[in-house]
């Protein structure tokens, strides 16, 4: 199975909920049995080292913002992903099978 990540985090030195979230899946990915039998790809508009384990795609986008609304698809697409993880946010493009994440719902059963 090809399996894409979507990672527009600062993932070498997360500084929020989210980008540690992220980083630390990806470290624990490849402990996980089986792990060496599908392809990942791993999306990010910078260049990242220490997940060698996975197939690294730099999105390059000229603008500082919209590299994920805009280019994203078309890497996603040329790559012919079984499905995609956007663990941050969501997607505004048609690219198949998409896994997302909820953040942020300690709220509801846990309140202040």
């Amino acid at each position: 199975m090809k399996i894409g990540i979507v990672a527009n985090l600062n993932l070498e030195n997360p500084n929020n909920g989210i980008g540690e979230y992220v980083s630390s899946l990806l470290k624990s990915l490849p402990l996980v049995d089986g792990f060496s039998d599908h392809q990942f790809f791993l999306y990010t508009p910078f260049p990242v080292s220490g997940f060698d384990d996975y197939i690294i795609r730099v999105v390059r986008w000229p603008l500082g913002f919209g590299w994920s609304s805009f280019r994203l698809g078309f890497d996603l697409i040329k790559d012919k992903l079984d499905v995609v993880f956007v663990p941050s946010h969501g997607i505004s493009f048609d690219s198949g099978r998409v896994v997302s994440v909820v953040q942020g719902l300690e709220y509801e059963t846990v309140p202040s």
